[in-house]
Order: C-alpha cells, then sequence, then structure tokens
C-alpha cells in the first residue's frame, strides 16, 4: 500500500505504521514493513488472496446464510475485542475494510487509518469514519 502525502499527512501514516506494528491477531492484516520516502510512505503487507467482505456479499449473495454471517461475524468480534483490550478503537469498520482469505474462509481486518489510542472516554466524542456505517449515538 503505497500512501503519498498529498492523500494523508505524514503523522497520520506513521500513526497507522504505530498501531497496526503493535498489533498481533489472527483476524487483524500483519503489518510487515513501513517504509518513508521523500514523498510517501509505503506499507508491506503479507499478500491476501481473496475479496473484500463487501464484494464477497455481492458474488455470494443468494448463497449467503445466517451461518456464514455468524462465522463472519464471530471473527470480526474477536478481532474487536482485541484491539479493544489493546486501548484501540479501529472508527472506521465496514465491509470495505474486512478481507475475507480465500483460502481458509478466514477474516482480516484492514485500513487501520482512522484508528485511535484510547484513553478513558476520549474518543467518545470523536466523529471519525465512514458517515454511512457510523453508529447513531
Amino acid at each position: 500500500k503505497v500512501i503519498g502525502f498529498q492523500q494523508q499527512s505524514r503523522a497520520t501514516v506513521e500513526h497507522e505504521c504505530q498501531i497496526l506494528a503493535s498489533l498481533h491477531y489472527e483476524a487483524i492484516v500483519e503489518l510487515l514493513e513501513c517504509y518513508r520516502t521523500p514523498n510517501s510512505h509505503i506499507l508491506v503487507f503479507p499478500f491476501i488472496e481473496g475479496l473484500r467482505l463487501f464484494d464477497h456479499i455481492c458474488v455470494q449473495w443468494s448463497f449467503y446464510s445466517e451461518h456464514t454471517a455468524s462465522h463472519y461475524l464471530a471473527q470480526l468480534l474477536g478481532a474487536l475485542d482485541y484491539i479493544h483490550l489493546c486501548g484501540i478503537a479501529h472508527l472506521d469498520i465496514k465491509p470495505e475494510n474486512l478481507l475475507v482469505e480465500e483460502c481458509s474462509d478466514r477474516l482480516k481486518l484492514i485500513d487501520f487509518g482512522d484508528a485511535r489510542r484510547v484513553l478513558g472516554d476520549e474518543c467518545k466524542m470523536s466523529v471519525i469514519g465512514t458517515a454511512e456505517f457510523m453508529a447513531p449515538e
């Protein structure tokens, strides 16, 4: 993943790298390396053969069972429990930020660009993320 500094500030990308480097859980994408060039950051992840959950649902729509949905939901909840125990809020959970690994049918949470370390109640008043997927409160 190459992120130009026009797209996001250096501090934002470095923050994402720091957060990802601190996380080690089966349902969270693993950051292998993070390089800085004069114009961009390069984040290196393992290649994951599969689709984003949004695309996976679109392709499988007529065959999507409650069992399949609960299978992915359990993996997502495990990842969220882990990052919350680490004091991190993802803040942009949506089907586009979840990959379904084709060979194992495992879910991977990706895109920690909006993630924040949470100290007490500090994030409760933050408005960050994709509007269509934000909680109404």
